[in-house]
């Protein structure tokens, strides 16, 4: 319904139907309906329920829903800004590799906003953001590059090089139709025949 795939184009349906999802446990679709939620799509704005369901889908494992769950914390909509708990979201997606946690978590250690004040943190989360194809997190690195004593900056260059994303839960993250797969499974018999 989401998409208009096989049926009429419906946001109204497409919330009914991802809340059975999401009510079931399925990680993809409750960060599906808090996009819903938060959208006012198909379903009447609402923040809190967003966020709740977000909670569910981030605490399975969905990057998307960390991610959201930090910039929602780090807005100041209806109150002061958390940045403890923006730091926390973020750098579980940082972990796993999303590019725009990394870079966020990046502004929040530059700054101590949430968390001490952590320039070779910075360096990295900047460094490794921009090697995800962020260009201002690769502006941001330059200049707290700048900032960095060589040792400090020596000993960051052998984290980076280290470095390696956390493996993503891909059940939480991506949901398979019955059917999927089979179709490359036929062909594939084929060619070994």
């Amino acid at each position: 319904y989401a998409e208009g795939q096989a049926v009429a184009q419906s946001w109204t349906e497409a919330g009914r139907w991802l809340g059975f999802a999401a009510s079931s446990g399925l990680a993809a679709a409750q960060y599906r309906l808090a996009v819903l939620y938060e959208r006012g799509q198909g379903v009447g704005k609402d923040l809190g329920r967003a966020q709740s369901w977000y909670a569910r889908a981030a605490e399975q494992g969905n990057i998307k829903a960390m991610h959201n769950l930090g910039v929602a914390a780090g807005e100041t909509v209806g109150g002061k800004p958390d940045y403890s708990l923006a730091a926390k979201w973020y750098a579980e997606a940082a972990a796993h590799g999303l590019a725009d946690s990394q870079f966020n978590l990046a502004i929040l250690e530059e700054h101590g906003l949430g968390v001490p004040k952590n320039l070779v943190d910075a360096y990295k989360w900047f460094s490794l953001a921009a090697a995800n194809g962020d260009a201002e997190a690769a502006k941001q690195r330059d200049l707290v590059k700048l900032e960095l004593p060589a040792a400090a900056l020596s000993e960051d260059l052998q984290v980076l090089k280290a470095w390696r994303a956390t493996p993503v839960k891909p059940e939480a993250n991506e949901v398979t139709l019955p059917g999927q797969g089979q179709a490359d499974a036929a062909s594939s018999n084929k060619v070994l025949v």
